[in-house]
């Protein structure tokens, strides 16, 4: 909303508060003036108390104390050193305007006998436009005519219904800083009395800051990584000495810092950016707001001023700056709830931060990124139900977020809850696209290729979400594991050493070094890694699982069972039935294979009993089918159908899995045949629980091999089994991969070997 200078400025120059802002800062990035810190810091100081309704209050003395910093006692009686400024600002001004500024349309002078500055606008020519800066300059003699505004207004009519833009200066002569320095955003302090403020204005100018694409913003989780190396301690606030010691840890440009604080019945918010190197002032700003209210859209102003400064064009600026009351929350009590849970999310884990979200949601039950980030927690958490729900309400009010906000919903949608991996993949590249330092699509859209089989894309994806951002852990162990697919298994352990050298930890470096150690058959490294997971919740459970695989390809059931127990046990003693779940339905994938049918049943049973999610329906459907309890199979394919008819995992590689099963039981070879037929898109992809733990991978082919062979086609039959066999870097240990070896004919049994 732009704030009128008066009514008759409005009506006869058109001339806004937000139109001189800008030719001043036209101005001051001119040739002319870059190199003239006295006379910015003397031009910016006019022009923005003349703004601010002051114009009277610019007496010489007062120019002298507040622009050039000179002793309370400066006497303009004994000392013109302000009058001799003055004129050298008057000629740099002239000399702006007759070359650089020859086609602006706003002209600011400080005419003499005074200090406050005055405002018009150019003349302009017949054709309706400003003067043709290549034409001529007609030599008249007489200086340009303008229609010269006097400001005077008072303060109050300059706080319009909303917040005010105050100033923006720059320190000493340093680099100019711009949108491709990396910036770390420090901890914001309070000295309102109002503890609502504590988290929340910081988090308000992140999410302001978080819609450009232009910006370079040290992530949240980074910071969170930082910290601990500097062992700081825990709620201790990140401010000056501390932020600019993790600004140089983080080899940043700068830490952007700031305060809020009440003035009378004024609520001011203070900004400045501080060099990291020398810890000397960027620049500052200040902006006001008449009421608790109005500060959100007094950040608003003051992070559109921030990515101006920062050269941000305004066309960038104009398209992707939502208000934050509507990328949001127009409460401040629901924002900082959310600001407490994003921060306890990025530093303790996803569990402790569900309380604030729903908290937040509580007081804005229209708060769109609250419902997204409890769903990505829910997610994470391995509460699938929980997270979709989230999530879909997330997606039904994505109108009302920013671009890279609506990308990262509209992905987790189509990713997670709808499963349409094809229109999640094209999410990502939009995203990729439109915000090029984002890390997020490049490590989505790998995951979608993995699931594919796309290895060699995913490989891509994940090396270049690394080279975004090389702290997060799980993309080395993500792109080990792909590593493992394409057959390099050398190159996946240098991958590790790698994260090892940079402190990183991850629970699933335990599971790829175990499936290494699989692919070497050292079983005793194996047990070297299930001793080391020993004690870590969800890692020890993990490993506990894939032993039991390995345990029932040898045919060892009873400790294959035994190891699911375990696992199972763990997980609901964390209150985690969704996990144990999942660990059970592989006990019943593993008996139905097995052809132990009533185990296969008890398991099924059970983990529907404990947490009947969408993958746990599944993988049941599977195994029950497998051992001829068709009706309830069918009944679970039935309901699945009708809540996930878009899936693209579930319709393309499980369901036709399970119809291929359930003909295999009615000794319909041929059509289990053509049932899988859709399934070979998929069928060298790893199939993932979650989209997180991949598991029962090739089962399309093993399911067709036992479907030639039924046909009396043992050749085609042979066929299948070999393709599993030829390819343990994708079956692993994975009970068909011992099964699909048994069911080859001998003599290819021992070619093969």
């Amino acid at each position: 909303m732009h704030e009128v200078i008066s009514s008759a400025a409005e009506s006869t120059s058109g001339l806004s508060r937000e139109a001189i802002a800008a030719e001043l800062e036209r101005i001051l990035r001119s040739q002319r003036f870059l190199n003239s810190e006295g006379l910015r810091e003397f031009l910016r100081f006019v022009v923005s108390t003349a703004l601010d309704g002051n114009a009277a209050d610019l007496k010489e003395s007062v120019v002298a104390v507040e622009a050039f910093h000179r002793s309370p006692s400066f006497d303009p009686r004994l000392d013109s050193f302000v009058r001799v400024q003055a004129g050298r600002l008057r000629a740099a001004l002239a000399d702006y305007y007759e070359s650089e500024g020859l086609s602006d349309v706003v002209l600011i002078e400080v005419p003499k006998g005074g200090y406050a500055p005055g405002f018009t606008m150019r003349p302009i020519a017949a054709n309706g436009l400003p003067p043709d800066p290549s034409a001529p300059a007609q030599a008249t003699g007489k200086p340009r005519p303008r229609m010269w505004l006097a400001i005077g207004l008072s303060a109050g009519l300059l706080l319009a219904a909303g917040a005010f833009l105050l100033y923006f200066y720059g320190a000493r002569r340093l680099p100019p800083l711009s949108g491709s320095d990396l910036v770390v955003v420090a901890d914001f302090e309070n000295t309102s009395g109002d503890p609502v403020f504590d988290g929340t204005i910081r988090q308000a100018l992140l999410i302001d800051l978080d819609q450009s694409p232009y910006l370079n913003i040290l992530p949240e989780h980074r910071i969170e990584e930082l910290r601990k190396q500097m062992a700081r301690p825990a709620g201790e606030p990140l401010r000056g000495e501390a932020a600019l010691e993790l600004c140089r840890r983080a080899d940043a440009r700068a830490v952007l810092s700031g305060s809020v604080t009440i003035v009378g019945r004024l609520y001011v918010i203070s900004l400045s950016a501080d060099d990291c190197a020398s810890g000397d002032r960027l620049l500052s700003d200040q902006v006001r707001a008449e009421s608790k209210e109005q500060v959100l859209s007094a950040i608003d102003q003051a992070a559109g001023r921030l990515r101006d400064r920062l050269g941000e064009s305004l066309a960038n600026r104009e398209k992707y700056s939502l208000p934050l009351e509507s990328a949001t929350t127009p409460s401040l009590n629901a924002l900082q709830a959310y600001s407490e849970g994003v921060a306890t999310r990025n530093a303790q884990g996803d569990a402790g931060s569900v309380s604030y979200f729903q908290r937040a949601l509580e007081l804005d039950p229209d708060f769109a990124m609250a419902y997204a980030q409890l769903g990505g927690a829910y997610f994470d958490l391995m509460k699938p139900d929980l997270a979709e729900a989230n999530i879909r309400k997330a997606f039904a009010l994505r109108e009302h977020v920013s671009q890279r906000e609506r990308y990262y919903i509209d992905s987790r949608y189509y990713h997670f809850v709808t499963a349409e991996q094809d229109k999640a993949l094209t999410v990502y590249e939009d995203w990729r696209r439109e915000f090029p330092r984002d890390f997020a699509p490049r490590n989505g859209s790998a995951m979608v290729n993995v699931a594919f089989g796309n290895y060699a894309a995913a490989e891509a994806g994940f090396r270049d979400a690394l080279r975004l951002d090389p702290s997060r852990s799980y993309v080395y162990t993500n792109l080990a594991e792909v590593l493992i697919c394409l057959k390099r298994p050398a190159e996946a352990r240098a991958l590790l050493d790698q994260m090892h050298r940079a402190h990183l930890e991850e629970i699933d470096e335990l599971l790829v070094s175990y499936q290494l150690a699989f692919l070497d058959g050292n079983e005793t490294e194996m047990n070297r890694q299930v001793s080391v997971a020993a004690g870590k919740p969800e890692a020890e459970e993990i490993l506990l699982l894939f032993d039991a695989l390995t345990k029932a390809g040898k045919g060892q059931s009873a400790e294959a069972l035994e190891r699911i127990h375990q696992a199972s046990a763990l997980a609901i003693g964390l209150h985690a039935p969704e996990r144990a779940a999942v660990w059970q339905i592989q006990g019943a994938l593993i008996e139905a294979e097995m052809g132990d049918r009533t185990r296969a049943i008890q398991f099924s049973e059970a983990a529907l009993h404990l947490a009947p999610t969408k993958d746990v329906r599944t993988l049941a459907a599977l195994a029950l089918a497998r051992v001829g309890d068709l009706p309830r199979s069918q009944a679970l394919v039935t309901q699945l159908r009708q809540q996930y008819p878009l899936d693209t995992i579930l319709n393309g590689y499980w369901l036709p899995s399970i119809a291929a099963a359930s003909d295999l039981d009615r000794h319909r070879p041929e059509q289990a045949i053509e049932d899988l037929a859709i399934a070979e898109r998929f069928q060298l992809g790893q199939p993932a629980v979650y989209q997180v733990l991949s598991i029962a991978p090739m089962y399309p082919i093993y399911l067709r091999g036992l479907a030639y062979r039924m046909t009396g086609k043992s050749a085609e039959a042979a066929a299948q089994f070999q393709t599993i066999v030829d390819r343990p870097e994708l079956v692993l240990n994975y009970p068909i991969g011992a099964l699909a070896k048994q069911a080859l004919p001998r003599p290819a049994s021992a070619n093969s070997r």
